[in-house]
């Protein structure tokens, strides 16, 4: 919801630089509006996938592809924060399952999901085999169309100034 709101300003902010001209401020306003999109777009777009055996985790910048064979377990810390621990001494923190103040007043989804994933490792063990953990950029169109942007118009601001 934050995103459209983000838009709807930036546009009534253009909207208002139409009609009495664009100035610095007007596109520095612009630049911090569409700041606002990729933050927000990242992290609510975090999350925990299972599927075929690979456990998958998005988090804002990083993705990681988790053989279920390459993982030893799920667990969830004092803080609420979901995390996979990996064969070896490697674990996988996500952002999605970080830990709120709901989670504190109704009980913890990161808990539901360690349990979760934990039953995909149990069940795909012995049958799946992972060559190993995979990491990526997180590739979000609007979060990275919304950066350029922004930075396009920051730029703008300061050369146009006030």
């Amino acid at each position: 919801m934050l995103p459209l709101g983000a838009i709807a300003a930036a546009a009534g902010c253009a909207l208002r630089m139409r009609d009495f001209g664009v100035d610095g401020d007007g596109l520095g306003v612009l630049a911090v509006l569409l700041a606002l999109i990729p933050l927000v777009r990242r992290i609510c777009g975090s999350r925990v996938v299972i599927e075929a055996g690979v456990i998958t985790v998005v988090n804002p910048l990083t993705t990681y592809s988790i053989p279920a064979s390459s993982a030893r377990y799920a667990a969830t810390g004092r803080d609420g924060t979901l995390t996979l621990f990996l064969r070896g001494d490697e674990s996988v923190r996500s952002v999605g399952f970080a830990g709120s103040i709901v989670d504190g007043l109704f009980g913890s989804s990161a808990e539901r999901a360690a349990g979760r994933v934990d039953d995909c490792i149990r069940s795909r063990r012995k049958r799946s085999q992972g060559s190993g953990v995979s990491t990526h950029f997180t590739v979000s169109p609007l979060a990275d169309l919304a950066t350029v942007a922004a930075v396009g118009l920051g730029i703008a601001a300061v050369v146009v100034g006030n």
